[in-house]
Formats: C-alpha cells, structure tokens, sequence
C-alpha cells in the first residue's frame, strides 16, 4: 500500500534510522549515498537502450486525422525524443551550445509531437552562468547533449557566455516525494504546460500507467468531469483500465493491446478519434 501512495522513501528511512540512532550523521549520509546510487543506476540502465515499440508514433505521423499530438510520459529514457528526432517540441530552446527550458517553445505551431516528461530525464542538468565579474546568474535547466560532459566542462550561449552544470546527476523524480515537486521550479511550470494541452483536448491514449499518482490521477479526473465529449482509450493488454478511472466507464473503451502492438488501424476501428 505505502509503494502505491509514493511513501516507499519513508519505509526506507525509517529502516536506516534504527539502525543508525546513534549516529544522526551517519544516517544523513548513508541516505545521501543511497539517493545518489538510485540515480546513477536510473541513468547508467537506461542511456543506451535500442528504440522498439514506437512505430505507432511514426504511422501518426504521416496522418492527417492527427494534427498535433501531445506526448505525456513519466519515463526518463531517451526512447521518443531519439525515435522521433526533429517532428518534435520538447520545451527547450537553443541559444549557442546550450539547449534550456523555456515553455513558450509549446506555443509552436510548426511540430506534430510536442513531448511532456513530467517525472525528469538523464539528460536534464541545471546550470549556472558566471559574468566575468564574478556575478552568478540563476539557474536554468538545460539539456546535457551526447553524454560527455562532465561538472568542470562548459557550454557557450549566443552571446559567449559560460555555462557550467551544477550537480553531475540528472533531474530525476525518484525517491522523494514527487507530489511536492510538482510545486517547485520548472516543474511545475511544465506540468502546467501539459494539462492546459489536455484541457484543449477531447482524446487521452493511455498505455502503461498504473495509477498510482495521486496528483496526475485528479487532474484527469477534472478533465473527465469537465466534458462528457472528454474520452480515454486505454492501450491495455489485460484489459483492465487502473482502478482509479472503472468509475467513468461511459467515457473510455479499451484496446486489449500494450502500445508497442497497437496500430492506428486499431485506433480507428475504436471510434473514439475526435
């Protein structure tokens, strides 16, 4: 129950607590250190992985029933952005060798795919820009390209200032409370972006979640209640929908197919492309 509510991070420190009551200390670093291990095995697994199951993205793409199309995932691989490659908005603008967070780039009209990583990816780092007197700009998250830089390396903007990563570990929603973040930063902001595009939309495909995000949970909630016209189509093997959404029966259908088997044929055939 408690890994469904997203408090499994408790359960753990509690665990190191007992063990180490004596040492308020010790605790503190064996936590830091386990936070730290977490995500350096997140981003080592998923670097390198071979792109599969994402034809239906490309069949989408040469549609014309789908004009523009908005990705909401909370996975941190690279998978979507590598398949999809320039029919793509990410979020991010370029300015000289850095590529940083900046909403308004989901105003564009001028992509299909406009893609929401709402949970962080391996390649997203803040940075911080120093002015030659010293002066310390704040932080802007930014996209670390190719995988080679490290801490001490430095990117170059349009107008030649520098830019250095703060911390050498992605932004990464793992093992904290991820409710909470929501509020902070770009986050939120990013999380704002994405359902004001649900709330101009009529069709959510869902594949893969499991429900167990409160806060993703209620908004989709709001949205289901907010128009009758408002669908879900479920790409589910087992054909069972997450628990949360069986009490909006009349306004989902299910495929029994997990998104990497599902064609738009199948899509079609629902009858609930708006």
């Amino acid at each position: 129950e408690s890994y469904l509510k997203d408090y499994s991070i408790l359960y753990f420190k509690e665990t190191f607590r007992k063990e180490v009551k004596k040492n308020y200390g010790e605790y503190l670093r064996l936590i830091k250190d386990s936070s730290n291990f977490i995500f350096d095995v997140v981003r080592s697994s998923l670097y390198h992985r071979k792109i599969s199951g994402l034809n239906l993205f490309n069949e989408i793409k040469f549609d014309s029933d789908f004009k523009q199309v908005s990705i909401g995932t909370l996975n941190h691989d690279l998978l979507i952005e590598n398949f999809l490659r320039d029919e793509i908005v990410d979020g991010f603008r370029q300015n000289g060798e850095l590529r940083y967070f900046e909403p308004s780039e989901y105003e564009r009209i001028d992509k299909k795919f406009y893609l929401y990583k709402l949970h962080g990816s391996i390649n997203w780092f803040y940075w911080s820009k120093t002015n030659s007197d010293g002066t310390r700009y704040p932080i802007k998250l930014g996209l670390k390209e190719g995988g080679n830089l490290g801490l001490y390396d430095e990117l170059l903007d349009s107008d030649r200032n520098k830019w250095k990563i703060e911390e050498d570990r992605p932004i990464l929603l793992i093992g904290q409370n991820k409710a909470f973040r929501y509020y902070y930063q770009d986050y939120f902001e990013l999380h704002y972006q994405f359902f004001k595009r649900l709330k101009d939309s009529t069709l959510l495909i869902m594949s893969g979640y499991g429900g167990s995000d409160n806060l993703i949970n209620f908004r989709i909630k709001d949205w289901l209640e907010s128009s009758k016209e408002n669908k879900i189509l479920f790409l589910y093997e087992d054909e069972q929908p997450p628990h949360y959404f069986l009490g909006y029966k009349s306004q989902y259908n299910i495929i029994p197919k997990w998104f990497s088997k599902t064609t738009l044929e199948d899509i079609k055939k629902s009858k609930y492309l708006p």
